[in-house]
């Protein structure tokens, strides 16, 4: 039985796209292009290759189509969040003093940063690891990667045990109780991989992420517990306890 210091916090780790949001957020802004062709080809881009080259694709062909920030702004805002995730935050507000929250995204700041301020979600999370961006004098968004790592089991742009390796070194392993990560992705799977035996996974069913840890060889190098969910109540439930 692990025993809980109750002068020590939770950790909790959220994904950002489809994990926070219900669907991915740049794929969210294709529609504003007008062109399907392009937006398939953008989609199949970012299942092959490195996210930030997807991103500053896009937002290339959007500053070319004169589409303006406030246009990207208004589709940000409307993001449509997956089910119960504004009661999660709501209850990791009310339960400050045991839970501190981060957000370890491949997404970039500009937009995760929107969506939480546009949500009133900003306030409860502590640090967002994710790739930095800058806007050019032209209006144009550009993405910068944040990072080159060696890991082969993630995305060129990010690995979140990295990310999470970083964090942890900063401020002590030791003063968690448990670390709780909620994602979707595949490139979830490594930093899940990395977690301990009293800590906790929560795969959005159905995504990849589940369909990995499911399987029988993943599932058996992985330390810690595994509690799929679909609505972010069930995470409301287990955190309860």
């Amino acid at each position: 039985i692990h025993k809980m210091n109750p002068s020590k916090k939770n950790l909790v780790i959220f994904d950002f796209d489809q994990t926070i949001t219900h669907f991915d957020s740049l794929f969210e802004q294709f529609p504003l292009l007008k062109d399907e062709k392009e937006s398939e080809r953008l989609k199949a881009m970012d299942a092959v290759g490195n996210y930030v080259d997807t991103f500053n694709t896009f937002y290339e062909l959007a500053h070319n189509k004169k589409i303006s920030i406030e246009q990207i702004n208004e589709v940000l805002k409307n993001l449509k969040l997956t089910k119960g995730m504004k009661e999660l935050f709501d209850f990791l507000k009310n339960h400050k003093e045991k839970f501190e929250v981060i957000v370890i995204s491949s997404n970039f700041a500009y937009a995760i940063e929107k969506v939480l301020e546009y949500n009133n979600m900003r306030d409860i999370v502590s640090m967002i690891y994710c790739n930095p961006y800058k806007m050019l004098p032209n209006g144009k968004i550009e993405v910068i990667q944040r990072d080159h790592h060696d890991c082969k089991d993630c995305n060129p742009c990010q690995c979140k045990s990295k990310e999470l390796k970083i964090y942890l070194e900063e401020n002590k392993r030791e003063y968690y109780n448990n670390l709780y990560f909620i994602a979707d992705g595949g490139n979830d799977l490594c930093l899940a991989k990395n977690l301990g035996k009293n800590d906790v996974v929560f795969p959005r069913k159905d995504f990849n992420l589940y369909k990995k840890v499911i399987q029988p060889e993943i599932k058996k190098i992985l330390s810690c517990k595994v509690e799929p969910w679909s609505d972010a109540e069930e995470i409301i439930n287990y955190l309860n306890k």
